[in-house]
Order: C-alpha cells, then structure tokens, then sequence
C-alpha cells in the first residue's frame, strides 16, 4: 500500500476552505434559498409562511439583516391589512394576488420586531415611519390612547431634528386620526391647523410650498362635518381641489388616467352640496355599527370595513381611496359615526386567515339606506364553506351520467349549482341548474355539453373581441378539466351557505371540485378550432353536421362559432339569419329553454310577433320539463313584458310585469310597472304600497314612494306614460319641458332618468 503524505500547510488550507465554505453556506447561501421559499410560501398564501419568517428573522446573523427582513416582510408600506389580499362586498368580490409581506401577523406578534426597527433602523428609511405608526397602534390597543399619542409626538420630535426638507405626515396625522375616533372633532380640528401652519414655515425655509394632502383634508373635512360646519368643509375641500389641479397639470403624464371616484373628496363634496339643499341636518348625521364573527361566535379582528357610494360599489376598496373606512376591534366590532345620508353598500378588507374555510353569503342587493338621523346595526357573519361529494379530485367521468353531490345545510330550501370554465382570461363562472331540492343532482353529460359559455366575450385594447377556443368548446371538451360549486338559498332565495371560497389548511382544504367530462373525443373539427383556424373549423364543422343532421355539438359549435364573428366593440347583438337557421334545428334537437329564448330574442328584435309568440310557447313548455331545474332569470320575462306592451295587449303586460317581480330580489323594473299601472289607472294608494313594498336596489337604492305618492293622473300624464312605455326613455326625455303639473313632472323626470 502506497502511503500519501499531507503537510501541515495541507492541512491549514483545507480546515480554512471547509471552514470558508460551511460560513459561505450559513450566512450566505441558505438564507438566500429561505428567502426564495418564502417568497413562493407568500405567493400562495400558506399560514405557515408567518412562523418561517420569524424563524428567517430570529436566525439573521446581523443587525443590518435583521433590520431587512423586518422591512420586506414585518413593516408595511400602508398601514397594517390595508393592502387586504381578499376584498369582499355586494358589488364585487375579488383577490388582490401575491403578497409581498405576510399580513397574518397581529399586532401582538408584530410588535418586537416593530420596536426593534425603530430603536435600530435608519429613520430616512420608508419603513421607519411604517413601524412608527404601526407600533402607535399597538400601544393604543394595550396602553391607551394617551400613551399612543404620546409615542407618536416623541418620535415626530426625533425626527424633525434632522432638518430635513421632506417629511411624512404619517407621525402627525396618525394623532388626528386617533383623536377623531375618540370622538374629539374640536381637538382634531385645532392639531391640523397646527400642522398645516407648522409645515408651511418649515418648507418655506426649503423654498417649497405646501400643499394640502388628500388624508390631511379628509381628516379636517370629516371634523368640521362632525361640528356641523358643512360651509367650511366644502371651502375646504374647494382649497384642496384647486391644488390638486395645479399638480395634476403639472404632472400630466402621471394624472393620465385620473378617475375622480379615486378621490373621496369629491364625492363627500357632492353630498354636503345635497345636505345643504335638503336643510335637514338639524335631524342628525346617521351612525352604522355592527360586528363580524364566525358562524361559532368568533369575533374576526382587524378586518377593514367600508361604506361605499354607489358609485364605488363595483370597485375593489382601498383605505386612502375611501371617505368611509373603519376596522373591527378585538371583538369584532365596528362603529362609522356621522355618515352623509346616501345608500351604502359594506365592503370588506380580509386577510387569508380571516376567510380560511369560510365565506361571507352577501347578497348583492343588500344596501344601507342611512338617513338624517338614521341609527342602524348591521352585523356579519362568515359561514363554513359547504363541502362537496361528488365528482372531486379530477376525477373523469366515462359514463352517460354524472352525479353532483354536496353536504346538505339545514336552513336551505333550495339549492344551485354552477359550473366554472378555466381559461387564459380567467375563466366563466354560470349557473347551471336552480331550485335543486336534494343535495344532489344527476344529469346525463350530453345535457351539460348543451349549455352556453361562449355568449361573454373578452375584448383586447383594441376593443377586438378574444378568440378563446376552450371558452366556445365549454364542457364538451374532453381535454378541460371543470370545477363546480353549490349555493343554498333559504325561502327567500338569501344565499345561506356556498362551497367555492379560500381553503388553505390541511382541515379545511378537502376534496377539490374538480372533474373531467372523457365521454366524447375531440373531433378533426375541434382540433381546428383549438389551433385558432376560426373558417376552417367551421367548415368542418357544417361538413360533420351534412352527415349527421342530429349533430347536435357541430351545431352547438356553429352557433357559437357564428355569434363570435358578429360581436365587436359596438355590437353586442348576432343578426346573421343563418345563425338563426342553425339555432332553430338547435333548439329543436335539445329542448333546451335557453336555445329556445335565443329563438324569441331574435323574432323580437324583427318586431316579428307570430314567430315571437311560437318560441315564446315553447320557451315556457322547455321550462315545465322535469330534466332541467331551470329557473330562467326574471329579465326574460320583462323581455316578454316590453314585447306585450309594443303589441298594446296591456293587461296581459301587467300580470306578467308581476310575475317577473316576484323573482326580482332588484326590484329594478318594478319602475317600469309604476309606469303601467299609473297608465291603467289604478288606484294611487296601491301604487304606493307597491313602491313601499319594493324599493329599487339595482346599482342604488331609491324609495319611489316620494316619487308616486302625489302623481296627479290626468290625459298629459297618460299620454307621456305612453311614450314611455312604447318609446322608452329618450322618447320622454322629449316630452318633460311640455309637462305642467310640477308633481307630475317631477315623477316623469325621475322615471326618464333611473336608469
């Protein structure tokens, strides 16, 4: 054996390259792979992600490291969960995508490593003012509001003494706005005066001009409100719109696609414009407060609560584009003290673990109508998500028939199921079956294949409609893979339990509902149309339909195919008559009632009324058949409502008018029967019954009572409720300045414009 001799100096340099390595691991390498773990952990919002981070924090060998990782996963950039990831209201319920910090932290966890970065952190760091504020709340929830405001003037003192131009009013205005909640409105007012003035002098020595900020004049304008000074408010907000227009013409390019409902200023400025007017506000201001919990009675903390106007309902919310926004305390409770009267939607800003395995079943016509005076209380309470049967997992389906089936909820009466289409735009979401009354339902798949997910369509920039071949395939492609979900609906139809919602723990994740339709093949004609060549599939497919008329799917496909090439930016309705030649032998092949209202669309867009009517029968015949719990939406009746009323068959109109009412939780086209009923001469007490009964609460609400109660109903009135009726909107909009009696003429301008 061959011996190998290794010198000391060896020795000495493979210690010190071991030693080199195992440090270049330890303090560089792993913490860079911890890092890049974490940040896919927070993409996916796994709750385990928050013990990581400590553990990544608590393991940096470094004050400077520390110091980081507080800053990119610890301290926010806004206040703590105003960057909600889940945004939920009436109007629109969305998520807001990846995090870049782990919001699950309370305060309580928070806290060390907040008081660690302001003790140790550079105060000309954007966190730094972050972590003041954020610790200033934690010092109010466990020491008080005095200990609070006190922290928050000590650490404004420290950091005017560097002399620097800028500052962030963040230290300032968290004062006033602990104060306001306090209900201090004269101290409020007295402190941004101060601030204002005191800003003034220290950028006049930078040679700057101060400017009102938008949360410095939201603040002052919400004091001087709560003093009732409504005047000085509004100069006040007049002051703060002048200097925005001179930045925003300053900065053009920036202001570009400047939105005024981003401000909510303006919209405040519109509702003391309305109190003025109204001279009511001796009454009061109104005040809302509820609390949010679990179905189990555990109150959900630090949730962002928002009242949205109607014109910001159908937006996602953000706490400094909002007037009103508030969060829950420990308890859950929530309180908005002084609101404008207007209607309001709530809106909710959650974190993951706020919704994991739960959903909040809100009604997307439930509005607040706050009055002078109004007292209300509106509490919420977050269901379990229903959970799912069958089909789960992905599982294919290989036979004629599929069974949907879900844990029953007891306060349900009926149920419905839906169906969501992935694609590369998102996806659709529909309504497949209703008024199920089991807790499951068996269908057999060629009746899935029949329904329409090509009737939306996704425009680019351009205003170009998308070509989306899995969207027009929908559930006949035997290569997708489809989730589905159930509602429970009470006797009322208000939703009381859903299944789609955040499942992120093992506990509530479950089984996943999703499925595969592998009864059918793709056809040579699929495939073309799955490669984007639009003509040449649809030549295949006319030539399969020519060997088989009761092809069913080539017909499906080319009606789809055919409402696809009509629809543009400006054109929303398909008027090719071969479309309706296709759709006919379609509707007639499947019975199914939504070929069939296609068919009395079309007939009643060519006023032709002997077609309207054939479809029309067989459209209510398709409904009454046992195979499809279909309950069609009350639009296709007032469809059938306008094309009774052109034909002048107007009892007839009335009593459909109130069958469709009886499905429409909206009330929106009780409006138009306000106007048929007042044509026909019923008695204008019932008229106000019905509009008690059934206030509007399509895109707002409105109590039409004020507007009927004193209708004087004479020939000029009959004869503008005519054109209405018969003309629409436009027509009457013609005919106001004709109208004399002021009454009448106030309703008639209501009802030209309600829409």
């Amino acid at each position: 054996m061959k011996k190998v001799r290794m010198k000391r100096k060896h020795l000495i340099f493979g210690s010190a390259g071991f030693i080199s390595l195992f440090l270049f691991l330890n303090f560089i390498i792993l913490p860079v792979v911890k890092e890049y773990q974490i940040d896919r952990m927070l993409q996916v919002s796994k709750p385990q992600v928050g013990q990581e981070i400590i553990e990544l924090i608590e393991n940096s060998k470094t004050t400077a490291k520390k110091l980081d990782l507080i800053s990119r996963y610890i301290v926010s950039s806004w206040p703590r969960g105003t960057g909600h990831p889940i945004y939920i209201s009436p109007g629109i319920s969305m998520g807001e995508g990846a995090e870049e910090y782990w919001s699950g932290f309370t305060l309580e966890e928070a806290a060390p490593y907040l008081s660690f970065y302001i003790e140790n952190g550079s105060k000309t760091n954007w966190s730094y003012g972050g972590a003041v504020n954020e610790y200033a709340h934690y010092i109010r929830k466990t020491e008080g509001l005095e200990a609070a405001i006190s922290f928050l003037y000590e650490k404004e003192s420290e950091w005017k003494q560097q002399h620097s131009y800028y500052f962030n009013e963040e230290f300032m205005l968290t004062r006033a706005q602990f104060l306001l909640e306090d209900g201090q409105p004269k101290e409020v007012i007295d402190l941004l005066l101060k601030i204002k003035k005191d800003e003034m002098e220290r950028l006049a020595d930078h040679d700057l001009t101060y400017r009102l900020s938008d949360q410095w004049t939201k603040l002052y304008v919400e004091a001087l409100l709560r003093e009732k000074k409504l005047e000085e408010a509004y100069q006040v907000i007049e002051e703060w719109e002048e200097a925005f227009a001179l930045e925003r013409a300053e900065f053009e390019d920036s202001y570009e696609y400047y939105d005024e409902n981003d401000y909510p200023l303006i919209g405040i400025k519109k509702r003391i414009e309305q109190m003025v007017a109204d001279g009511e506000l001796e009454k009061g201001f109104g005040t809302i407060d509820g609390r949010i919990t679990r179905k189990d009675g555990t109150p959900l903390e630090n949730v962002y609560v928002y009242l949205r106007d109607p014109s910001n309902v159908n937006r996602s919310a953000h706490g400094d584009m909002e007037y009103y926004v508030t969060q829950t305390d420990d308890n859950g409770y929530y309180q908005f003290h002084d609101v404008v009267p207007n209607s309001y939607q709530v809106g909710l800003g959650l974190q993951y673990f706020h919704v994991d395995g739960y959903s909040w079943p809100v009604d997307m016509y439930d509005w607040l109508n706050i009055e002078y005076g109004t007292e209300l209380t509106y509490d919420i309470t977050f269901l379990p998500l229903m959970d799912v049967v069958q089909p789960v997992n992905n599982v294919a389906i290989v036979e004629d028939e599929v069974t949907f089936e879900w844990v029953p909820v007891d306060e349900a009466q009926t149920y419905e199921l839906l169906f969501f289409v992935p694609m590369e735009s998102g996806g659709i979401t529909y309504t497949a079956y209703s008024g199920i009354e089991t807790h499951s339902l068996t269908v057999p798949v060629h009746e899935l294949w029949y329904f329409e997910t090509s009737r939306t369509f996704t425009l680019d920039e351009e205003g170009n409609v998308l070509l989306e071949p899995k969207k027009l395939l929908g559930l006949t492609n035997p290569a997708g893979s489809f989730s589905w979900s159930v509602r429970a609906l009470d006797e009322n139809g208000v939703e009381v339990g859903r299944s789609a919602g955040h499942r992120l723990n093992d506990e509530t994740v479950g089984d996943i509902p999703f499925f595969q339709l592998k009864v059918r093949e793709l056809t040579a004609a699929d495939r073309l149309l799955l490669k984007e060549r639009l003509d040449d599939a649809l030549e295949a497919y006319k030539k399969d339909l020519e060997a088989n008329p009761k092809d069913i799917h080539s017909l499906k496909m080319i009606t789809s195919i055919l409402s696809y090439q009509e629809i543009g930016p400006n054109h929303y309705r398909v008027e090719n008559p071969a479309y309706f030649d296709y759709m006919e032998r379609l509707a007639e092949l499947t019975g199914h009632p939504e070929h069939y209202f296609t068919l009395l669309e079309g007939a009643y867009e060519k006023k032709d009324w002997q077609e309207y009517d054939r479809w029309f029968k067989k459209y209510e015949q398709a409904l009454e058949t046992p195979n499809g719990h279909n309950q069609y939406s009350h639009w296709h009746y007032y469809t059938h409502v306008k094309a009774l009323i052109e034909r002048g068959r107007w009892e007839e109109a009335r009593d459909w008018q109130y069958k469709a009412l009886q499905n429409d939780r909206s009330n929106e086209a009780v409006v138009d029967l306000f106007a048929l009923e007042l044509y026909l001469g019923t008695d204008i007490e019932q008229i106000k019954h019905l509009a008690k009964a059934h206030p509007v609460k399509f895109r707002t609400y409105v109590d039409w009572t004020p507007y009927v109660e004193n209708v004087n109903v004479n020939d000029e009135l009959k004869a503008a409720l005519q054109v209405y009726l018969e003309k629409g909107a436009e027509a009457l909009k013609q005919r106001l300045s004709t109208i004399e009696d002021k009454e009448n003429r106030k309703f008639l301008e209501k009802l030209a414009h309600h829409n």
